[in-house]
């Protein structure tokens, strides 16, 4: 797979340097409010530097990236993030629907202004809001859902933006398997991708020219 120009990984990492005392920090807080992954300030480095105005997540999951990234667009100043999730389960046995408690966790944080959650099935559901900058996956990524989420969302990410999708690295062989053998298929419809080994992993894609889908 094709490498990210260095010089880009050396300005994500600039980027996300005011945000890294967050991360810091939230390793010791036992409330679980901001369990961050360890790809997650390169996700908000993107943010910052490439200053997206349409940002869209498929899998809110506890809806802690989505804070995050909700602190980088305010920061910008600029940009929305949407996230979408079914929200079968209940999130740690809270009385509170899932979909009610990240809303109520975006309201304690100050980025209602800047996050929107979405409940709805990924697979289904029929985008029709402004291309988009940034498409963050983050769901059980194996083959074939990635390739319906492919066929279903790629088309409406705007030429040369990104493409997020989490996992790639993780100890769990068939999600790793699956977005390797997925990278590859991305690779020969034009994208460049970049798989950035920290744990669970980041595969990070770029629309290079027109797809056929």
């Amino acid at each position: 797979m094709e490498n990210v120009k260095l010089k880009i990984i050396i300005k994500i990492l600039i980027a996300a340097i005011p945000f890294i005392p967050l991360k810091l920090k939230s390793r010791f807080l036992r409330s679980g409010f901001f369990p961050l992954e360890k790809f997650t300030w390169i996700i908000v480095g993107l943010v910052v530097l490439f200053k997206p105005r349409v940002v869209v997540e498929l899998g809110t999951g506890e809806g802690n990236e989505s804070f995050v990234v909700g602190m980088a667009l305010r920061k910008n100043k600029l940009g929305k993030l949407y996230s979408f999730d079914s929200y079968s389960e209940r999130i740690n046995n809270f009385e509170k629907k899932a979909d009610d408690l990240v809303k109520f966790k975006a309201q304690m944080i100050g980025v209602s202004r800047y996050v929107e959650f979405i409940k709805c099935d990924v697979f289904k559901y029929t985008w029709e809001g402004e291309k988009i900058d940034m498409l963050i996956i983050d769901i059980d990524n194996n083959y074939e859902r990635l390739r319906r989420l492919c066929k279903a969302w790629f088309p409406h990410v705007k030429k040369n933006g990104f493409i997020l999708i989490e996992g790639g690295y993780s100890k769990h062989g068939n999600c790793s398997r699956g977005i390797y053998k997925f990278c590859i298929y991305l690779n020969a419809q034009g994208y460049q991708t970049t798989l950035l080994p920290v744990y669970p992993g980041l595969v990070i894609a770029r629309i290079n020219s027109a797809v056929d889908y």
